[in-house]
């Protein structure tokens, strides 16, 4: 019975202490959820000010070479080429012979109409003068003139067909490859032969609509290829489109002077564009909350941060940004913290 008792008073006292340290806890968690009430928790953040800074940073972008002139030569007869001149990879001036074909008829035929034409027209000299005489009518004066003009377009004519047998470089330039052989049957408008003409060379390159105002025609330009690291080369800007290409970006032609024939049509080539100082707004590149894609910072004001879009150039300027809508010169954006940041949030600059 003794025994009994003591287990019901060590049970007793148990309950007791079990339901002090309940109470304990409990009034702990109240200390807690009433300080937190009082207190609101403010994200430290790190700070730095949008200012003016004065830039000159070049433009760069790439692309590939073309020849500055380049023609498909095509024939403009019908024979068997009879003689070549100019084969592949010969250097031709404007008018150099290159083929011909078999023209003897044709060249007789040009000395029959040559002949004809020459007594037509002293025909008419003398119809003329016995017209002024009196001696001849209208009539026979116009048919001499008729016959006179006929005699002049077949001249004309077999002139033409005997110059398009023998096939001329219409520019200098080497031939990069031919189509022709001796005794091979030349169509009209069969291909002949492909002209380059590399003394000078062409640049391409394209360039956003941010950037494309800052081009103007005979601009000095560098140009670099990487198969010659160790040159530089001044060239200037030969065109600039006026009309953008379906990705929004705008052709710029760079000409380059080539004597020594290095830069060949296909090599890739970078180039830079220099410009005169600007006074720009810039800010840290790490302000920025989506990126160059869609650029947005965390302007701070009395404590609080709110989120703004911006406008920045797509230029980079070592760990700068150059904004151009969106902030002023003085405003603080946040450059640390910002990941945990949401818009109107209260913050503690650090």
């Amino acid at each position: 019975m003794k025994k009994k008792i003591i287990n019901i008073g060590v049970a007793a006292t148990l309950i007791a202490a079990s339901g002090w340290k309940l109470y304990s806890n409990m009034d702990a968690q109240a200390q807690v959820t009433e300080f937190v009430s009082r207190r609101t928790i403010k994200f430290p953040v790190k700070t730095a000010i949008a200012k003016y800074k004065e830039l000159a940073k070049a433009l760069k972008s790439e692309g590939r070479i073309h020849p500055f002139k380049e023609l498909a030569l095509k024939s403009e007869t019908i024979g068997k080429v009879s003689r070549i001149y100019k084969k592949k990879g010969d250097w031709v001036k404007q008018g150099d012979l290159i083929l011909q074909t078999e023209n003897s008829s044709l060249y007789a035929r040009l000395l029959a109409a040559e002949a004809n034409h020459k007594q037509n027209k002293h025909d008419l000299s003398r119809y003329e003068e016995l017209f002024r005489q009196e001696a001849i009518t209208q009539q026979q004066l116009e048919q001499a003139q008729v016959k006179a003009i006929m005699a002049e377009s077949e001249w004309v004519m077999a002139k033409k067909r005997y110059q398009d047998s023998r096939i001329t470089a219409p520019i200098d330039g080497m031939i990069n490859e031919d189509y022709f052989e001796v005794g091979e049957l030349l169509a009209n408008g069969a291909p002949v032969c492909d002209l380059v003409n590399n003394s000078q060379v062409k640049l391409k390159v394209k360039l956003a609509e941010q950037e494309i105002n800052r081009i103007s025609e005979g601009q000095t330009v560098r140009v670099k290829v990487p198969l010659f690291p160790d040159e530089t080369i001044n060239a200037e800007v030969l065109t600039v489109a006026v009309k953008a290409d379906d990705a929004y970006r705008y052709e710029v032609v760079i000409l380059i002077q080539n004597p020594e024939g290095k830069l060949r049509s296909g090599m890739f080539a970078s180039c830079e564009f220099d410009f005169e100082p600007q006074r720009t707004l810039v800010i840290p590149r790490e302000a920025l909350v989506d990126g160059f894609k869609s650029p947005k910072v965390y302007v701070y004001e009395n404590g609080k941060v709110k989120m703004r879009k911006i406008t920045v150039r797509p230029e980079r300027f070592g760990d700068d940004v150059a904004v151009t809508n969106g902030l002023r010169e003085g405003q603080s954006v946040v450059t640390d913290g910002i990941f945990n940041l949401k818009d109107g949030m209260d913050v503690e600059k650090i």
